[in-house]
């Protein structure tokens, strides 16, 4: 579930690229945990030339930990290709948060 969602768009030589910067809620065990998904979608006219997407899934469930690191990654204008170079050691650090989660 897509629980809050930012979008920029850059034109660049005839090519609109609009960026969906998505914080993702799911449910694991009986507990909310959240996510961020990155979509980059190429538009030439009306025409969708070309699409990126990543995400992790399960990056913490203290849902403001997460915002933050949603709006760093739109305020920097982070593609989908860098997602996880860029959060990877946040959500290396934020693994401790799950230890209180029973996923059964």
């Amino acid at each position: 579930m897509i629980k809050e969602n930012f979008v920029f768009s850059r034109i660049n030589n005839g090519i609109e690229r609009k960026y969906y910067y998505k914080l993702i809620k799911s449910i694991r065990g009986n507990e909310d945990v959240f996510g961020i998904e990155i979509e980059r979608v190429d538009i030439k006219g009306d025409i969708i030339i070309d699409s990126f997407k990543d995400s992790i899934e399960l990056i913490s469930p203290v849902e403001e930990k997460v915002k933050k690191l949603l709006k760093m990654l739109y305020d920097n204008q982070v593609s989908p290709i860098h997602l996880i170079d860029i959060i990877g050691p946040f959500a290396d650090e934020y693994v401790n948060d799950f230890k209180e989660i029973n996923f059964n």
